[in-house]
């Protein structure tokens, strides 16, 4: 925290501590909410850069408050040493016990008065107004609740996404450097496209945190600190009632010894005791209608602030939303000429392919009775040898296939089927068909 040429370092209990002060100097003041503890995960960076954007909010939103801005707590806060700090901190905690006992006589006499059949006061404009505000914010502390889920649901995917677009784009690097050719040229370019889109939606889901969802969860506390607000109000009401009552009670102690004799000294005190009593009333009852008046004017600012804050908030996120799709369009505008400009080779330039089998080659004649006989010779390419049976017939028709096995010459009969490829050779006629050489390569069997 800097204020001029003075700084002060400032840690999180510290906040804590001043704003417990701040709110007890100022009951009925809607108090900016400070972010919230968090023992998991407290010292990640990104949660410490949560934690100071929530601070720093809120000490904003002090300065900006005509009645906490002028409190000589928040100067000192932001301008006194450490050591200071400290002390003040002491006395503030020493100075608790007090306060119990306070409290503890209160709730003593409270519930005396009570059990004696006294009466709550007689509701106001302001209680019934009071009313209305609670119900309203327990209806939108619900909505808020929904919005809050539904925008980290929606953080949470993109977050997803980013993960899922830097995996696909690393296996299509991958995949284009394994080809290394043209289209591995595009493949890579795909993947680098991918990796650069996965860190836009990274950043954008971490602008949604700042814009989006960070605002909210600060106005669901806000609901929390005007509840806190309006509890202090009736806890300033529950005194005021006291006040009431220890004056009835006074004034009719008053009542038994005036005006009787030998008790004149008594009946002095008893007046002292009820003209204490009654500045006393007076003073909780200011104090509860100042309480009063000052929240309802809390109230009325907080709903004017809500509706600039909320349309910060929506025009933060629909301006999110463009700048991330330009982002997106850019770099899918910017791969697609480079995937168009990819060259695909003429598949009509490309000759058929010959296939080739690793057992030794055989060489099959065709002999006038149809049946072709397949013997070993090792020396010769593999090919198809065939002489026309004068029809013009297919020679992988349905004749039978012989193989000649030497030395022992055993034959073993094939069908067509056992062919799996052959080649015709270049100006030669189809298979099947009457051609000049009907001399073909068989491409393995």
């Amino acid at each position: 925290v800097s204020v001029g040429t003075v700084t002060v370092v400032r840690r999180y209990n510290d906040f804590t501590w001043f704003h417990s002060v701040l709110s007890a100097q100022y009951p009925g003041v809607i108090m900016p909410p400070l972010p919230e503890k968090q023992t998991v995960g407290r010292f990640s960076n990104e949660f410490v850069e949560s934690r100071r954007r929530g601070l720093e909010k809120y000490l904003k939103r002090i300065a900006d408050h005509p009645e906490l801005s002028t409190s000589e707590h928040f100067v000192t806060f932001l301008q006194t040493d450490d050591a200071t700090l400290l002390k003040l901190k002491e006395d503030f905690k020493a100075a608790k016990p007090a306060l119990s006992a306070s409290a503890a006589k209160w709730l003593e006499n409270k519930v005396h008065t009570i059990s004696s059949g006294g009466k709550d006061l007689e509701k106001s404009a302001a209680d019934m107004k009071i009313v209305e505000i609670l119900q309203y914010v327990n209806s939108l502390e619900k909505q808020m609740a929904n919005v809050t889920k539904y925008s980290e649901n929606l953080i949470k995917k993109n977050r997803d996404l980013s993960q899922a677009m830097f995996e696909f784009g690393q296996s299509f690097t991958s995949l284009g450097q394994s080809e290394g050719d043209v289209i591995g040229e595009g493949l890579t370019h795909l993947g680098s496209t991918a990796e650069s889109l996965s860190v836009i939606t990274s950043a954008h889901a971490e602008d949604q945190v700042v814009r989006l969802l960070e605002p909210f969860e600060e106005y669901s506390r806000m609901l929390t600190s005007i509840k806190t607000a309006i509890q202090q109000r009736q806890d300033i009401k529950s005194s005021y009632m006291h006040s009431i009552s220890d004056l009835e009670s006074k004034q009719n102690a008053l009542k038994k010894v005036v005006n009787v004799p030998g008790k004149e000294t008594l009946a002095l005190s008893k007046e002292q005791a009820v003209t204490t009593a009654k500045e006393a009333m007076e003073s909780a009852k200011y104090e509860y209608e100042r309480v009063s008046e000052r929240l309802l004017i809390e109230y009325e600012t907080f709903k004017c602030r809500k509706v600039a804050d909320i349309k910060e908030i929506i025009l933060n996120f629909v301006t999110l939303q463009i700048e991330f799709h330009k982002q997106s369009e850019q770099a899918w505008t910017e791969l697609l000429p480079k995937i168009e400009s990819i060259s695909v080779p003429d598949v009509s330039a490309v000759g058929r392919p010959v296939m080739y089998t690793s057992f030794t080659n055989p060489v099959a004649n065709h002999n006038s009775s149809g049946a072709h006989s397949v013997s070993d010779d090792a020396s010769t390419d593999f090919g198809w040898q065939h002489q026309n049976d004068g029809e013009g017939g297919n020679p992988f028709g349905d004749d039978d296939v012989r193989f000649d096995n030497e030395p022992h010459h055993s034959q073993r009969t094939v069908d067509r089927r056992d062919i799996f490829s052959y080649r015709v050779d270049s100006g030669r006629g189809p298979v099947g068909s009457p051609a000049e050489d009907e001399e073909e390569d068989i491409a393995g069997v």
